[in-house]
Protein backbone atom coordinates (compact mmCIF):
# COMPACT_ATOMS: atom_id res chain seq x y z
CA UNK A 1 0.00 0.00 0.00
CA UNK A 2 1.21 3.48 -0.86
CA UNK A 3 2.74 5.14 2.21
CA UNK A 4 1.58 8.59 1.07
CA UNK A 5 -2.06 7.48 1.01
CA UNK A 6 -1.76 6.06 4.51
CA UNK A 7 -0.07 9.23 5.74
CA UNK A 8 -2.99 11.29 4.38
CA UNK A 9 -5.43 8.89 6.03
CA UNK A 10 -3.61 9.25 9.34
CA UNK A 11 -3.47 13.06 9.15
CA UNK A 12 -7.17 13.43 8.34
CA UNK A 13 -8.16 10.82 10.89
CA UNK A 14 -6.19 12.50 13.67
CA UNK A 15 -7.93 15.81 12.88
CA UNK A 16 -11.30 14.06 13.17
CA UNK A 17 -10.28 12.32 16.40
CA UNK A 18 -9.35 15.71 17.86
CA UNK A 19 -12.80 17.02 16.91
CA UNK A 20 -14.33 14.00 18.63
CA UNK A 21 -12.39 14.75 21.82
CA UNK A 22 -13.80 18.29 21.75
CA UNK A 23 -17.34 16.88 21.47
CA UNK A 24 -16.73 14.57 24.44
CA UNK A 25 -15.44 17.51 26.48
CA UNK A 26 -18.51 19.53 25.43
CA UNK A 27 -20.71 16.69 26.66
CA UNK A 28 -18.89 16.64 30.01
CA UNK A 29 -19.62 20.36 30.40
CA UNK A 30 -23.20 20.49 29.10
CA UNK A 31 -24.38 16.92 29.75
CA UNK A 32 -26.21 16.98 26.42
CA UNK A 33 -26.27 13.56 24.76
CA UNK A 34 -26.91 15.25 21.39
CA UNK A 35 -23.17 16.05 21.36
CA UNK A 36 -22.59 12.39 20.48
CA UNK A 37 -24.54 12.88 17.26
CA UNK A 38 -21.65 15.05 16.07
CA UNK A 39 -19.11 12.29 16.77
CA UNK A 40 -20.93 9.67 14.67
CA UNK A 41 -20.14 11.21 11.24
CA UNK A 42 -16.50 11.77 12.20
CA UNK A 43 -16.13 8.09 13.15
CA UNK A 44 -18.03 7.13 10.00
CA UNK A 45 -15.55 9.02 7.80
CA UNK A 46 -12.59 7.32 9.45
CA UNK A 47 -14.37 3.96 9.26
CA UNK A 48 -14.99 4.30 5.52
CA UNK A 49 -11.38 5.13 4.81
CA UNK A 50 -10.15 2.36 7.13
CA UNK A 51 -12.34 -0.19 5.34
CA UNK A 52 -11.15 1.03 1.94
CA UNK A 53 -7.54 0.70 3.06
CA UNK A 54 -8.34 -2.78 4.47
CA UNK A 55 -7.79 -1.92 8.12
CA UNK A 56 -10.69 -4.24 8.86
CA UNK A 57 -10.36 -4.59 12.64
CA UNK A 58 -10.09 -0.80 12.96
CA UNK A 59 -13.18 -0.35 10.78
CA UNK A 60 -15.06 -2.79 13.01
CA UNK A 61 -14.18 -0.82 16.16
CA UNK A 62 -15.19 2.42 14.47
CA UNK A 63 -18.50 0.90 13.42
CA UNK A 64 -19.25 0.01 17.04
CA UNK A 65 -18.28 3.50 18.18
CA UNK A 66 -20.44 5.10 15.51
CA UNK A 67 -23.44 2.96 16.41
CA UNK A 68 -23.06 3.82 20.09
CA UNK A 69 -22.77 7.55 19.39
CA UNK A 70 -25.84 7.64 17.17
CA UNK A 71 -27.86 5.62 19.66
CA UNK A 72 -26.87 7.61 22.72
CA UNK A 73 -27.73 10.83 20.85
CA UNK A 74 -31.27 9.45 20.34
CA UNK A 75 -31.80 8.44 23.97
CA UNK A 76 -31.23 10.31 27.19
CA UNK A 77 -29.70 7.68 29.48
CA UNK A 78 -27.90 9.49 32.30
CA UNK A 79 -27.37 6.31 34.34
CA UNK A 80 -25.09 5.00 31.57
CA UNK A 81 -23.32 8.27 30.75
CA UNK A 82 -20.11 7.46 32.61
CA UNK A 83 -19.81 4.06 30.90
CA UNK A 84 -20.60 5.51 27.46
CA UNK A 85 -18.25 8.48 27.77
CA UNK A 86 -15.54 6.16 29.09
CA UNK A 87 -15.97 3.77 26.17
CA UNK A 88 -15.94 6.52 23.55
CA UNK A 89 -12.97 8.20 25.22
CA UNK A 90 -11.10 4.88 25.30
CA UNK A 91 -11.87 4.37 21.60
CA UNK A 92 -10.48 7.82 20.78
CA UNK A 93 -7.32 7.14 22.82
CA UNK A 94 -6.92 3.80 21.03
CA UNK A 95 -7.26 5.57 17.66
CA UNK A 96 -4.53 8.06 18.52
CA UNK A 97 -2.21 5.21 19.51
CA UNK A 98 -3.14 3.16 16.44
CA UNK A 99 -2.33 6.05 14.09
CA UNK A 100 0.91 6.78 15.92
CA UNK A 101 2.05 3.20 15.38
CA UNK A 102 0.45 2.56 11.98
CA UNK A 103 3.74 1.90 10.18
CA UNK A 104 5.06 -0.40 12.90
CA UNK A 105 4.10 -4.00 13.51
CA UNK A 106 1.14 -4.28 15.86
CA UNK A 107 2.35 -5.18 19.34
CA UNK A 108 0.77 -7.86 21.48
CA UNK A 109 -0.30 -5.19 23.95
CA UNK A 110 -2.01 -3.22 21.18
CA UNK A 111 -3.83 -6.35 19.98
CA UNK A 112 -4.97 -7.11 23.55
CA UNK A 113 -6.16 -3.53 24.00
CA UNK A 114 -8.11 -3.83 20.77
CA UNK A 115 -9.88 -6.99 21.94
CA UNK A 116 -10.62 -5.48 25.35
CA UNK A 117 -11.97 -2.30 23.75
CA UNK A 118 -14.09 -4.29 21.32
CA UNK A 119 -15.61 -6.24 24.21
CA UNK A 120 -16.32 -3.01 26.13
CA UNK A 121 -17.94 -1.34 23.12
CA UNK A 122 -20.05 -4.43 22.42
CA UNK A 123 -21.20 -4.39 26.04
CA UNK A 124 -22.19 -0.73 25.78
CA UNK A 125 -23.95 -1.37 22.48
CA UNK A 126 -25.99 -4.18 24.02
CA UNK A 127 -26.98 -2.01 26.98
CA UNK A 128 -29.44 -0.19 24.74
CA UNK A 129 -32.60 -2.17 25.47
CA UNK A 130 -34.21 -1.46 22.13
CA UNK A 131 -30.96 -1.25 20.18
CA UNK A 132 -32.26 -3.36 17.32
CA UNK A 133 -35.14 -0.93 16.85
CA UNK A 134 -32.83 1.99 16.16
CA UNK A 135 -32.20 2.96 12.56
CA UNK A 136 -28.49 2.86 11.93
CA UNK A 137 -26.98 3.29 8.51
CA UNK A 138 -23.98 1.03 8.33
Amino acid sequence: MDREIIEEFVAESLELVDKCFICVEDFKIAGDFKKFETIGPFLDRIMGAAATLEFDSLAELLKLGKMICYNVAQKDIPDKSEEIVGGVFELLEYLKEFFKLIFEEKSTAMALNEQSLKAKLNSIKMSFEDFRQCIIIE
